[in-house]
Order: structure tokens, then C-alpha cells, then sequence
């Protein structure tokens, strides 16, 4: 007696969908089937290399600014920028207070001119602007440069990898997603390690944090000529002024390292914007 027939096995609802999952749409448009060694390799198609090379980007876009956001929360605890001012402009508000003060002083003390204690004022916000603008120069080409290098790092390192597995199967037999990984890999150490040297960050770091720090002992002996110099004639006045307009110049004349092949008249156009609104000559010649 033979046995009667069993009913066809019908997949449920989930079965049939993690099945379509699987083997239809899926790997339809992101990996290629075929023979079996094919699909054991499981070469991605167009629409995957585009998936691979998408996800890389935008974890190397996610590690850049993870690594800018890092870096800044550093450079604000080091500062002490929260704990000692809620601004630096409230800390510099309170700096030029303190010019007024001495001026003042010294003003009781000798007969300074009315525009000469002007100039005196107006030359130490100049410096106090200098300071603030290569104070956030240093800060963002600290960052670039310590991000570039750290990316630069990372890319290196995977582009290694992938080199190491593509040399030992060799190109014909190495799974193409690999390859994919290393090209995008590599194009993004490329763009890193060239951004470094055409944007010169770390030459342009040592610049701003050269003049940020002449800002500051310029700024400090200003503040100790007002607390200290006793001032007997008007003419010892317009030479400090004089000295002072001359470092102000100085500081104001930013070197940005940049491929010289890219503009040549690139760093006159940059000093040009970053000179500060100063009178000209000394406070002696506009009385």
C-alpha cells in the first residue's frame, strides 16, 4: 500500500521574504551569482562598488570631523577658554579697562595729548585684534594639521592591508570589493598626504603660533610702559608710539605658506586683509 501523497510545503510569509532577502533582490543588484566558484568569491556588481566605495567615504568623512571635534574639545581644556572667561572678548574687555586705567595715570603724571592717549588706546586693541585672529589661526591649523596626519595614518594602514592580501592571491584571484577598498583607500592617503604639503598646515601652525606669542609679549610690554614708564616729556610718547606702530606692522604681515605655483600674489592679497585700521605715522603728526 502506498502512502498518499503529502501536501506541498508552502513557505510562510517571513520564510519567503528572508528567502527573496537572500537570493533575490539583494544580491540581484549587489553581488553577482553564477558558477559556484562565483559565488563564492560573490563579486559585487556596479551598484555594489558604488555601496563600498559610498560607505568608505563616509566613514573617513565621519573619522575627520570625529577626529577635528576631538582635537578642538583638547585645545579648549588646555586653554582653560571656559574656566578663566566665558569669552575672549570679555577677557579682552577687560584687559583694554585695565589699558584705560594706566593711560589715565600716566596721563596725571605728564601732559599727554588727547590724540596721543587715543593712539596709545587704539594701538593696543590693534595688537588685541592680532592676538584673537592668530589665537584661532593656531587653533584651526593645529587641528588640520593633526587631523590630515592621523588620516593620513589610518588610510595608509588599510591600503596596506588590502596591498598585502591583493600581492599574496594576486589580482585575477582576489575578490574585487577588496580592490575596491584599496583604490578608495588609497585615493583618500593621496588626497591627505598632499593636502599637507600644498596647504603647508604645519608651516602655517609655526607662523601663527610665532606671531600669537609676539602679540602677547608685545602686549605685555605695552601694559608695563603704561604701569611703569615715567614719562617727562610728550616727545618720549611719540617715540614709544612710533616703536610700537613699527611691531604692529610687523605682526600684521602673516607669511601663509601655500604652493607657490598656485597665485604668487596669494600672501600680498592675505596681508592686505589681515593689516589692521591704524593711523598713519605718530600722534605727533596729527596734532
Amino acid at each position: 500500500m502506498t502512502p498518499a501523497p503529502k501536501d506541498p510545503i508552502v513557505p510562510t510569509v517571513p520564510t519567503a521574504f528572508s528567502s527573496l532577502l537572500a537570493e533575490g533582490l539583494f544580491w540581484r543588484y549587489a553581488i553577482k551569482t553564477g558558477s559556484p566558484d562565483e559565488i563564492k568569491k560573490k563579486q559585487p556588481t556596479i551598484i555594489g562598488h558604488m555601496g563600498i566605495a559610498a560607505a568608505m567615504l563616509l566613514a573617513f568623512l565621519i573619522a575627520h570631523f570625529g577626529l577635528g571635534a576631538y582635537i578642538s574639545s583638547l585645545q579648549n581644556s588646555w586653554l582653560e577658554i571656559d574656566r578663566v572667561s566665558k569669552t575672549q572678548e570679555s577677557k579682552q574687555e577687560e584687559q583694554f579697562r585695565i589699558a584705560q586705567g594706566m593711560i589715565q595715570r600716566v596721563n596725571i603724571a605728564a601732559a599727554i595729548a588727547p590724540v596721543q592717549k587715543d593712539r596709545l588706546l587704539q594701538q593696543f586693541a590693534d595688537i588685541q585684534n592680532l592676538e584673537t585672529r592668530y589665537l584661532k589661526m593656531t587653533r584651526y591649523f593645529g587641528t588640520e594639521y593633526f587631523v590630515a596626519t592621523v588620516m593620513k595614518y589610518i588610510c595608509g594602514l588599510i591600503a596596506a592591508v588590502c596591498a598585502f592580501f591583493i600581492s599574496r592571491d594576486g589580482w585575477e584571484k582576489s575578490n574585487n570589493s577588496l580592490i575596491n577598498i584599496f583604490f578608495v583607500s588609497s585615493i583618500a592617503l593621496t588626497y591627505y598626504t598632499d593636502s599637507v604639503g600644498i596647504f603647508k598646515h604645519q608651516a602655517n601652525l609655526q607662523t601663527s603660533l610665532d606671531l600669537y606669542l609676539r602679540c602677547i609679549s608685545t602686549k605685555n610690554m605695552v601694559l608695563s610702559y603704561y604701569a611703569h614708564k615715567q614719562v617727562k616729556e610728550s616727545n618720549s610718547v611719540d617715540q614709544f608710539i612710533a616703536s610700537i606702530d613699527t611691531q604692529i606692522e610687523e605682526l600684521s604681515r602673516f607669511k601663509w605658506g601655500l604652493d607657490g605655483s598656485l597665485d604668487p600674489s596669494f600672501n600680498s592679497q592675505i596681508n592686505r586683509l589681515l593689516k589692521p585700521s591704524e593711523g598713519k605715522g605718530s600722534a605727533s603728526s596729527k596734532s
